[in-house]
């Protein structure tokens, strides 16, 4: 189910007049790779995947790709053991850019900017990645019960090189295309 191209959605009592049924491909290969053994451990892994869909009343017809078609997704993790109880863990991120439906250009409606769009979903936000950094300090305790109690204490970076991986582009209204 999709919407419809230039679909009325605010105020809309009838809104599901504003929705098509059409066909969607899906396919792709992933592989991994992993070492589980010894004080370094991770994996590595990589997906390529698609996601097309096709509707006779949206887009003219033509295949355009889903906003969660990803074609490449590569991941990386890392964790060495210090110590029995202290561990460095590092993760690495890297996905294409969602697919969207951003603006090329715009012409004025009396004071209102009206913007001109291509295809559908022919754009992408910018590709996605980040580095997440953390030191682990696991503890257990044995309980008078016989159970053990296990935590965790981790102190980490999210995104340690501040990569500005946006979910969201606003356009004001002066913008300007060329």
């Amino acid at each position: 189910i999709d919407y419809i191209d230039h679909a009325h959605l605010i105020q809309n009592k009838y809104i599901e007049s504003q929705l098509r049924i059409g066909k969607v491909d899906a396919y792709g290969i992933e592989t991994q790779i992993s070492k589980t053994k010894g004080r370094t451990t991770g994996s590595i892994s990589y997906s390529y995947s698609r996601v097309l869909r096709t509707f006779p009343e949206i887009n003219s017809g033509k295949k355009y790709s889903a906003p969660y078609d990803l074609p490449h997704d590569v991941r990386f993790s890392l964790l060495h053991k210090i110590k029995p109880h202290l561990s460095f863990s590092m993760r690495w991120i890297y996905t294409t850019g969602r697919a969207a439906q951003l603006p090329v250009g715009y012409h004025t409606y009396g004071t209102y900017p009206a913007y001109l769009y291509e295809e559908r979903n022919s754009q992408r936000f910018p590709d996605f990645h980040r580095l997440d950094l953390a030191l682990n300090w696991d503890k257990s305790k044995k309980l008078s019960s016989g159970k053990t109690w296990q935590r965790t204490i981790s102190v980490g970076v999210y995104n340690a090189y501040y990569r500005n991986n946006p979910i969201i582009i606003e356009f004001p209204d002066d913008i300007n295309f060329t």
